[in-house]
């Protein structure tokens, strides 16, 4: 039983990866576990129950340890919830989808997502993590495993030039990939990680944070300058908004700027382009 309000539907809705599927009222997820495969396929009840089956030659609890963490299912968010209730602005993005919890991927998975969708549009972003993915990864039971730091440290960056990443974020982040311990940075306290990761080149806080909630599994670091918050603060300020403004509006919301900050990048006021001088398109942001 998950713990606090949680929609599997919705949180699987709030994503896109190659590693999970709807499959009906049935998600579908491949995984590793001790460095094995795993695959499982899970449903919610209407009283919230998850149920569903795990094939994998791991460890039983090992894997299930990593399933619930994949799946986000014991970070109770209620807490967030609550403070969202008594902030107009917030209450707006939140109610409509409050038993959302962004899934959790392996460190070196989130890292390159965060590098593919800098200063790119997010289709495209989308399109070259996942001929990266295709390209670098493991199948399993028809889906994709979340990248293991091996696969992505061996990569080098020629071959995430050949699959559409720039160059000189290629360069950074295959070298990053030598030179971090993936894997570790999810054993350590987050802001140890974090802190590693922002003395590598091209990693700022915006590809950060992406690796906090999706890799990390920790909801404290907001996606400052992403431009759907810059528009959402151009609209809300009445004029062009810079990556200090979406910092400024992320910082009141302590511990919880993460899980915030996906929220408020769906807001109404997010998706009015043009006004105010709020930038149009979907081009994300970075580093």
């Amino acid at each position: 039983m998950p713990r606090g309000p949680y929609s599997l539907r919705q949180s699987v809705d709030a994503g896109r990866s190659l590693s999970w599927r709807l499959a009906g009222s049935t998600v579908q997820v491949a995984f590793r576990a001790d460095d094995m495969p795993a695959f499982a396929r899970i449903g919610q009840l209407p009283d919230g129950t998850l149920t569903g089956t795990l094939t994998t030659s791991a460890n039983v609890a090992v894997a299930l340890d990593e399933l619930r963490f994949a799946l986000a299912v014991d970070d109770d968010h209620t807490p967030f919830l609550e403070m969202a209730a008594t902030d107009e602005l917030l209450a707006q993005a939140v109610i409509p989808r409050r038993g959302v919890r962004p899934l959790r991927t392996s460190v070196a998975q989130s890292l390159l997502h965060g590098f593919a969708g800098q200063l790119i549009a997010a289709r495209e972003a989308w399109s070259i993590e996942r001929r990266i993915t295709t390209a670098l990864g493991t199948a399993h039971e028809g889906l994709l495993l979340p990248l293991s730091a091996d696969e992505l440290r061996a990569a080098g960056s020629a071959t995430l030039v050949k699959h559409g990443l720039a160059p000189k974020r290629a360069g950074a982040l295959a070298g990053a990939a030598r030179r971090l311990d993936l894997d570790a940075l999810r054993r350590e306290p987050a802001d140890v990680a974090i802190a590693r990761l922002r003395r590598e080149p091209m990693i700022g806080p915006w590809t950060s944070a992406l690796v906090a909630l999706n890799g990390l599994g920790s909801y404290a670091y907001g996606i400052a300058g992403d431009l759907n918050l810059i528009r959402l603060c151009s609209n809300l300020l009445g004029r062009r908004a810079s990556v200090a403004d979406t910092t400024a509006l992320l910082a009141r919301y302590g511990e919880w700027a993460g899980l915030a900050s996906l929220h408020l990048a769906r807001h109404p006021l997010a998706g009015v382009r043009g006004a105010h001088g709020a930038p149009a398109g979907t081009t994300t942001f970075g580093p």
